[in-house]
């Protein structure tokens, strides 16, 4: 395996694992939280686990175009299109949801605590997918 292929395969096993500690832990205990310690708590969690999210999404990004590029075969474009569907869900949903929860009322936390486990599901099976494709594409090199 050379570098081309470790480095996507390294942000598709990042991203993957992260998505699922967010599902599994980091959102669900949110709910745990007393509503003005989570107001307290999130905008420092919000830039501790962007120094670990925008890493990996900007080099699966960048490595997606780099294959549609130079491979260019309808794997690698599938790839980037889910790749490109989880930075849009992502901005669009994730980013006004962490914000509402900086900004809310301690009476509607439960409720924005909530839908950030319930959404969150979108990108857990978008970040799995693209994961599962990246093995594919490492593994078995005939399909890229």
């Amino acid at each position: 395996m050379d570098l081309s292929t470790v480095l996507p395969l390294v942000f598709d096993t990042g991203t993957f694992v992260l998505i699922w500690m967010v599902q599994l832990l980091i959102y669900p205990s949110f709910r745990h939280y007393d509503p003005s310690t989570l107001k307290k708590w999130h905008p420092t969690y919000s830039k501790r686990i962007a120094l670990i999210v925008i890493p990996l999404m900007v080099g699966q990004l960048a490595y997606g175009m780099y294959n549609v590029f130079y491979l260019g075969s309808p794997l690698v474009w599938l790839k980037l299109l889910l790749v490109i569907s989880v930075w849009i869900v992502t901005f669009a949903i994730f980013v006004p949801l962490h914000n509402a929860v900086e900004k809310t009322n301690d009476g509607n936390m439960e409720s924005l605590t909530l839908k950030l486990v319930q959404k969150n599901w979108s990108r857990t099976l978008l970040w799995t997918i693209i994961f599962l494709l990246g093995m594919l594409q490492a593994f078995i090199p005939d399909l890229s």
